[in-house]
């Protein structure tokens, strides 16, 4: 009996773990060299057709994981990307820190992670390759503590 009873608590805890990973439809992080983004460096993301739905609502966002080290409360991004049939260019602010300096999302020891929401409810108008690139607008040529940068697409909820 107690053989059944961990075999069923096992397959619901497989059929959990599977269900919420059918969500997701595209992930891949861009590792920064020695954790310091140079201004004119450029980071790419391309999306295979293959992967996306076009009667599907997504959500897309961006995956920062960062250290300590990095000096600032916010993060200016600047996108280029096709998602739609032409080329749109967006400036975008994330708070990664509060006011009083304890950084956003989840952490363990220096090293932290949050999602930044780029686009919600998004729908891809055609099937075809999709590219996104990113560089920062901080003041700085280079900022340190910036491990990586990903982007998570998403099926809608």
């Amino acid at each position: 009996m107690k053989i059944l009873i961990r075999l069923f608590v096992i397959s619901i805890l497989a059929i959990l773990h599977l269900s919420c990973h059918q969500r997701e439809v595209y992930f891949h992080y861009v590792d920064i060299p020695d954790y310091e983004w140079k201004k004119n460096d450029t980071l790419y993301f391309s999306i295979d057709s293959l992967l996306i739905d076009t009667t599907q609502i997504y959500d897309i966002s961006f995956e920062l994981k960062h250290n300590v080290q990095y000096p600032y409360q916010n993060l200016w991004l600047s996108v280029a990307d096709n998602l739609n049939d032409s080329i749109e260019k967006r400036s975008l602010q994330y708070l990664i820190a509060d006011d009083f300096g304890s950084w956003k999302g989840a952490g363990f020891g220096s090293i932290y992670q949050m999602s930044l929401i780029y686009k919600k409810g998004f729908r891809f108008a055609t099937s075809k390759n999709r590219q996104l690139k990113v560089v920062h607008k901080m003041r700085d040529g280079s900022l340190v503590g910036l491990e990586s940068l990903g982007l998570k697409i998403m099926k809608h909820e």
